[in-house]
């Protein structure tokens, strides 16, 4: 796979279905994505779920039945948003960064690749440079850092994937 690095000019362009970002506390390219979708997610990151009632608990409880956990919004999970129709993308995905590449990287990877690998734009947070991006991403761990930097072979297609750097500046 090849990774194409993008511009000011290119970051919010056409041509990438996911969009991948760090948290807005982590990028100024997510809070101005988010801005762009309404603050849904930082409205999803707020939601309290409710918590279970007394006698739903009780009849659960009586049939030893289990009710699944409901999504944690204060926790580091992803999170999956239909952008469509507010961005030039088909899904916007949310994921926390901690304080290492590799583990970020590899949770990009995974969810890339159960969302069947659409072509994907992947915004860097400051901490992760292109050098560690292409070392670090799991699909091809032979391939050098100047090869996976060349110029992508098919820039529209499944398995694509373009980076906007983290401290690349959001006026340029």
């Amino acid at each position: 796979m090849r990774f194409k690095k993008l511009s000011h000019a290119g970051a919010f362009a056409a041509g990438s279905d996911l969009w991948l970002m760090p948290s807005a506390s982590q990028s100024s390219w997510t809070r101005k994505v988010d801005w762009y979708l309404n603050f849904l997610m930082a409205k999803a990151r707020s939601h309290q779920s409710k918590m279970i009632s007394e006698p739903l608990a009780k009849i659960l409880e009586l049939n030893e039945l289990q009710l699944k956990e409901s999504f944690d919004s204060a926790s580091d999970s992803a999170l999956l948003l239909p952008s469509s129709h507010r961005l030039p993308n088909l899904y916007t995905v949310e994921l926390a960064f901690k304080s290492d590449a590799g583990p970020w990287l590899q949770q990009a990877f995974d969810i890339w690749q159960r969302m069947q690998r659409p072509s994907l734009r992947v915004f860097l947070p400051l901490e992760i440079n292109e050098e560690q991006l292409a070392n670090l991403w799991p699909e091809n761990p032979q391939a050098t850092a100047e090869e996976l930097l060349g110029p992508p072979i098919d820039s529209s297609g499944p398995g694509y994937l373009s980076f906007v750097p983290g401290d690349l500046p959001l006026e340029a």
